[in-house]
């Protein structure tokens, strides 16, 4: 049985899970909103097992034989309520131990994709990364203060963490990478909270690498030939989709990813 973590509304895990029904592949899908119960486990000199109950099914460890983490997470259901906020803080981060264990035991036991240690990825370690490899990178500026703009070339906003998505009163705000114009910079508190922001580049392509199993594989993105998606190719135009394809980029290129 193949397992799966990922969220409710990811594309690319429903068309894999396409895949896998056509072909008719037993899997589980986990996303972000499913609680796992614990029914019993065993670590001890002999074996390490256990038995999890999620949506209905059972299912061990031992039926596991591909573990493919996406997104979300092995998340482990409390099964209380009106639990005092002291004691609720102390099993949360007893849950998260559990967590990250069993992305390890997964990892550990079968043949797996991916990792939950690396779905939060720090960009500011990406780019020191990035440089001391020998990739060039976009000029990346730190900036608290409006009048700082005046001096700077024409950047866009780049988030440290992820992509801004929240929800107010049954309304949901997404705040892809935008290119910081002059209506934005005006619209700005002489300070605020620093932000990150990067010089605009003018893309020729957008290229997404992928290496598993020491090798790579490139995809290209005509992001650059649609306003909409123009800074940020997540913000899909569904109407007209981007033109997606495989490319190969210079083995050097490769060379200084690999570091």
């Amino acid at each position: 049985m193949i397992l799966i973590l990922s969220e409710n509304y990811d594309n690319s895990t429903n068309q894999v899970v396409s895949y896998l029904h056509s072909y008719g592949l037993p899997y589980i899908r986990i996303n972000e909103t499913d609680k796992v119960r614990i029914i019993h486990g065993t670590i001890c000199n002999e074996k390490v097992d256990f038995k999890f109950f999620v949506k209905g099914k059972e299912f061990c460890l031992s039926d596991i034989t591909f573990y493919w983490y996406r997104r979300g997470g092995f998340f482990i259901d409390l099964l209380r309520s009106n639990i005092p906020k002291q004691l609720e803080r102390y099993l949360k981060r007893d849950l998260e131990r559990y967590e990250l264990f069993f992305d390890d035991l997964f990892k550990s036991s079968v043949p797996s994709i991916g990792s939950v240690k690396h779905n939060s990825l720090n960009k500011l370690t990406v780019l020191q990364r990035a440089v001391a490899s020998g990739l060039q990178i976009p000029d990346t500026f730190f900036i608290s203060r409006k009048k700082d703009f005046k001096s700077m070339p024409q950047c866009i906003s780049k988030g440290v963490f992820d992509t801004l998505r929240f929800s107010i009163n049954q309304s949901k705000y997404h705040g892809p990478t935008t290119l910081v114009d002059t209506q934005l910079i005006n619209q700005l508190s002489d300070t605020f909270p620093v932000s990150m922001v990067q010089k605009a580049i003018d893309k020729t392509i957008e290229i997404r690498s992928f290496y598993w199993d020491k090798a790579f594989f490139h995809m290209a993105i005509n992001s650059q030939d649609n306003e909409k998606t123009q800074y940020d190719f997540r913000n899909y135009d569904w109407f007209n989709p981007n033109r997606v394809y495989p490319c190969t980029i210079p083995k050097g290129i490769e060379n200084w990813i690999f570091r």
